[in-house]
């Protein structure tokens, strides 16, 4: 198994104040199943059972509704697809783009945002698209 030293090989967004650009974090991608079916696809660094309760009492939080929480049942599952690692948003942005892209969930939209969460990152100012190596 490769494991990534940040101090040898730093990755970093241009742009970003020093802190914030190769922070590494355990990040994780999950899966929502309705029975078999892989329906929504997300990335986070919160424990599995933190997040799924922050999707399902999301107005109690103050958070947008989506489609996704929306239509959200008692019945759909949550798991891991990729389990919780240190590493950075932009390295589990792309894993997450890449399930997407695979399972076509139905509420991950088929559009510039949905299936890219990169994109939305660079566009909100959380990293920029030119990432270089030092």
């Amino acid at each position: 198994m490769y494991n990534y030293n940040p101090d040898t090989y730093p990755i970093k967004a241009v742009g970003l104040p020093k802190q914030e650009r190769s922070e590494v974090k355990p990040y994780g991608v999950y899966l929502v199943k309705r029975g078999e079916t892989i329906v929504y696809v997300g990335s986070t660094t919160l424990p599995l059972s933190e997040l799924e309760n922050n999707h399902r009492r999301y107005k109690l939080y103050g958070y947008t509704e989506s489609e996704f929480r929306k239509n959200l049942k008692r019945s759909f599952v949550f798991e891991w697809a990729l389990e919780r690692r240190e590493t950075t948003r932009q390295m589990i942005e792309i894993e997450e783009s890449a399930l997407i892209r695979y399972f076509k969930p139905e509420y991950n939209k088929a559009n510039h945002w949905g299936q890219y969460p990169w994109r939305a990152s660079i566009h909100n100012g959380r990293y920029n698209k030119e990432m270089v190596m030092e």
